[in-house]
């Protein structure tokens, strides 16, 4: 216990009922060779579901719920566990991730031997696609994958994703987000800014559901909008950003090119979902909080 690192577990929700038991008893079965797993830190941002319950009933005494009264978005959530955390590191897990590798935690932190690493992030993975929406959505995760791993292997802003991240003591105790902002993003640029350096991590895998409906997947562009963001992050952090979100053109074709010939009906549908009607969904939406966003199969 004496010579190992420490580590907490951070993970925001909101309503992920079904999901959280799962996530936190993958947490729980992580081999602890060469660190003390401390805690894991919940925070529930005004939950409306079962989600305290059903942490409650994962019966460990590393387990610890902060019960946010109101809704408040996930920056609230994070900027809590960053206040609660005193450990040598900070993972943070998304709440609808699976966690099948029990080795993913040493993974992580095996990247931190990196010269002025503060930051690792793991490679978070869609789950196989069940349906012929799935599949659709899933050519859009590879033609993004493909492309994230030509820039610096996937050092980059693409590959530092909020499903799967890892934070030294000396970067999170600096670090606070603002209400409303693209979170993985945020602590990306912020350990930029500070002097340190990111970690891609491939072989830590994670994997989340993909969205089965087209309302799920509209809600989850929409929260996530590339052009938003990279506005936000300009306006936070200058000069920093402008490289940091190109992509190499070509590869970002031939990717596309390469779904076409292996599911040609599948990445034709979700082009025409991403060029007609995401345009759309603004306009229908009559009330939207950026904060956080509340999907039926996923977020």
């Amino acid at each position: 216990m004496k010579n190992k690192v420490t580590v907490t577990i951070g993970i925001a929700a909101f309503n992920e009922e079904n999901n959280i038991k799962n996530v936190l008893v993958d947490c729980l079965l992580q081999s602890e060779v060469n660190f003390h797993l401390e805690k894991i830190i919940v925070y529930s941002d005004g939950s409306s579901d079962n989600t305290v319950k059903n942490v409650f009933e994962v019966v460990s005494r590393k387990v610890s719920v902060i019960d946010g009264v109101y809704r408040k978005g996930k920056a609230a959530g994070i900027n809590a566990i960053l206040k609660a955390s005193t450990s040598d590191f900070l993972i943070f897990f998304d709440a609808d991730v699976r966690i099948y590798d029990r080795k993913l935690i040493e993974k992580l932190l095996k990247k931190f031997s990196e010269k002025n690493v503060a930051l690792v992030g793991g490679n978070t993975l869609p789950e196989k696609p069940n349906s012929f929406f799935q599949r659709a959505v899933n050519s859009t995760f590879n033609v993004f994958n493909e492309s994230r791993l030509k820039l610096k292997g996937g050092n980059n802003v693409f590959g530092c994703t909020g499903g799967c991240l890892g934070l030294r003591k000396s970067f999170y105790k600096k670090l606070q987000l603002p209400r409303i902002v693209n979170d993985d993003d945020f602590i990306y640029f912020s350990a930029l800014k500070m002097g340190y350096k990111f970690s891609y991590t491939k072989n830590a895998k994670v994997y989340y559901k993909l969205p089965s409906h087209l309302k799920d997947y509209l809600k989850q562009c929409f929260r996530s909008n590339p052009q938003a963001v990279v506005i936000n992050m300009e306006k936070l952090f200058g000069e920093l950003v402008s490289k940091e979100y190109e992509r190499p053109k070509m590869f970002y074709f031939m990717s596309i090119a390469k779904q076409l010939l292996k599911h040609p009906l599948e990445t034709l549908y979700i082009i025409f979902v991403n060029a007609v009607l995401l345009p759309l969904y603004p306009l229908v939406v009559r009330r939207y909080k950026m904060e956080w966003f509340t999907a039926f199969s996923t977020k």
